[in-house]
């Protein structure tokens, strides 16, 4: 029975509808999981019994959801618990992308559901986060750039914007020499983002460049390797990222007119296009 609860998908962008039928594609399988409607009024009676005791915070919180969602009339206390139990599993970067990230999802969805009856619980979360995101490492820098996306994903952060903008470009010099140069970008691109989303242009223009001279270095890297297809998109993103640049900015950026022209007239100078 337990198993069947927790074989349904979670879906959170679905607020009202999260848990989806999970089909199972392997030869022989042919079937679906559980839905909702599978669980008796006997089962749902068995789960509230269970709750208490249920420690491991996936479990706790599949079945408090549950208990949301089919029980009438509605029982705030069981979304409360279900919020709780979703937001005690650990901003780990080995498990985020394999379950955690969506939870979270789940637990601010349902904090929001309830507005004012969640009390705390949307800051709570956006503050556990924010601090998961100083505390991560060299090594954990995926996990920062995780859940700087999941801010912007979830409409959180917005008073920390210029201090994920800056944490993330602090992490580029540590990862570049060992990141693919697509994932650079998307660091600084999430970087540019959260520098725009807090006003300071001052420092978006460099990370403006530092994205055009990524993909004019990748280029070079595609051309040396005979991926010549590849390379001119890349270059025509650059000259493309290099004339926004001109067009925005002050006059400490003319340079980069000149550095359009170079690359149209040089193309061979100069999670990845394939």
């Amino acid at each position: 029975l337990l198993a069947n609860a927790c074989s349904m998908e979670l879906s959170p962008d679905s607020v009202t509808e999260p848990f989806k039928p999970f089909a199972d594609s392997r030869a022989g399988g042919g079937g679906c999981s559980s839905t909702l409607d599978s669980f008796s009024e006997g089962d749902l009676t068995f789960f509230g019994l269970i709750i208490e005791e249920a420690e491991d915070p996936w479990l706790k919180a599949r079945l408090t959801d549950i208990l949301w969602l089919t029980h009438q009339p509605r029982d705030v206390n069981f979304a409360l618990v279900a919020i709780d139990a979703y937001r005690s599993i650990p901003l780990d970067e080995k498990i985020w992308a394999h379950g955690a990230s969506d939870c979270w999802k789940r637990a601010i969805g349902l904090a929001r559901m309830l507005k004012g009856g969640a009390g705390e619980r949307l800051k709570e979360m956006e503050d556990a986060i924010m601090g998961s995101f100083h505390a991560a490492t060299r090594d954990t820098s995926i996990l920062a750039l995780d859940l700087a996306n999941f801010l912007k994903d979830t409409k959180l952060g917005g008073s920390h914007a210029a201090d994920l903008a800056r944490g993330l470009k602090s992490i580029v010099p540590a990862v570049d020499g060992d990141w693919q140069p697509c994932d650079v970008r998307e660091l600084l691109q999430a970087a540019l983002d959260w520098s725009e989303a807090a006003g300071i242009d001052s420092e978006s223009t460099p990370i403006k460049v530092q994205i055009a001279k990524n993909l004019e270095n990748e280029a070079a890297i595609r051309t040396a390797s005979g991926k010549h297809i590849v390379a001119a998109r890349l270059r025509e993103e650059a000259i493309k990222r290099y004339r926004s640049i001109q067009s925005g900015s002050t006059m400490r950026w003319m340079g980069n007119l000149s550095r359009c022209r170079d690359l149209s007239a040089n193309p061979g100078r100069s999670r990845c296009i394939v």
